[in-house]
């Protein structure tokens, strides 16, 4: 059996596009806003209740882009196309970031004991886990599901009643978090129901659009139920965003699905380079606590120093200039590259 494509369109398959550029927007602001010294109010659990998570989405659409285009599957070939346009940008795309917290600083935060180890071991340690900048955990977990895929196809293929493992892996994930001394291993649980949900939705896609339609109001409901219970924090005994995120997905399909062809066609290029902006987007947050601290406050000499003064409007700004100076840097690199940027910047 073949990937199902059945009920697809034109427009669909760009609205998931569209999902991606929304996708790693909000996971810039969610990395932003550590860096803003911002105390808690209703604007800032409001801001947080959007874009904490984010990496859910990024982890559906993964999924589902996965089944998509899985009908022709060769296990090397994709190890070999993840290699080059994941897997390489993000070792070269680390050097500064490790050759900084090995041979000139202390990177903080890291288990205790680090700075015990060889130092070629501290290198390892850092690729495997990404550790190095906040965001590069995701790359190491991505390497456990490219090295997943045949059981992924396997599934899909030969036991698809094993989808049905949705339900008890998000139930398990709702309890246990995202964190765990097991890194890369610790996310990949979090995250693989939200990646097979991606696959089943891709395999369902026209079941699950007429029944998003039929049941919208109440999904709205719980879903706007969540959001005010997490901005109100109320203890649910449950991590609240791990239900949350997923819910809102069939939503945000239904919304794209019916007004992509609004959508300016500029937001196809910030899809396009979305997984680039992920791999570049740390250094330029940390460029821009230097650059605007030292105009605001002082001038530190290190991007871990300090935290920027201010609530939404820094936020904001902050958010807006790492998104371009990332999405420039990434245009400078396809100019400069070709199609060989790819294997530099992952765009």
């Amino acid at each position: 059996m073949t990937a199902v494509t059945t009920g697809r369109s034109k427009a669909f398959l760009r609205s998931i596009h569209i999902f991606r550029a929304l996708a790693i927007v909000l996971i810039v602001g969610a990395h932003v806003q550590p860096v803003v010294d911002w105390p808690d109010s209703l604007t800032k659990r409001l801001v947080l209740g959007f874009t904490n998570e984010s990496s859910t989405y990024f982890m559906f659409i993964s999924g589902f882009l996965f089944h998509h285009l899985s009908g022709r599957f060769a296990y090397g070939d994709y190890l070999a196309t993840k290699f080059r346009n994941v897997v390489l940008p993000y070792i070269l795309l680390s050097l500064p970031a490790i050759v900084m917290f090995v041979f000139v600083t202390q990177r903080p935060g890291l288990w205790p004991g680090f700075y015990d180890m060889p130092q070629w071991e501290q290198v390892l340690a850092f690729i495997v886990t990404g550790k190095h900048l906040a965001p590069m955990w995701f790359i190491p977990m991505m390497v456990l599901f490219y090295l997943s895929a045949p059981l992924f196809v396997w599934i899909d293929r030969r036991q698809p009643v094993l989808y049905l493992a949705i339900i008890p892996l998000l139930v398990y994930a709702t309890t246990t978090g995202r964190g765990g001394h097991y890194g890369p291993l610790n996310m990949y649980v979090y995250f693989l129901p939200v990646y097979l949900l991606g696959m089943w939705v891709s395999r369902n896609f026209a079941q699950v659009m007429a029944w998003a339609r039929r049941w919208a109001w109440p999904l709205g409901g719980a879903v706007l139920a969540l959001y005010i219970m997490y901005v109100l924090k109320v203890q649910a005994g449950f991590t609240l965003q791990t239900v949350l995120k997923p819910l809102s997905i069939p939503l945000i399909l239904l919304a794209f699905d019916r007004w992509s062809t609004r959508v300016p066609p500029r937001i196809d290029y910030l899809a396009d380079i979305s997984f680039g902006i992920y791999f570049v987007h740390a250094y330029f947050i940390a460029a821009s606590k230097l650059a605007i601290s030292s105009i605001t406050t002082h001038a530190p000499t290190s991007a871990n120093e300090v935290l920027l003064p201010g609530g939404l409007p820094m936020f904001l700004l902050v958010m807006c200039v790492v998104m371009l100076f990332s999405a420039v840097s990434i245009r400078l690199a396809q100019g400069m590259f070709g199609r060989r940027s790819r294997m530099l910047v992952g765009a």
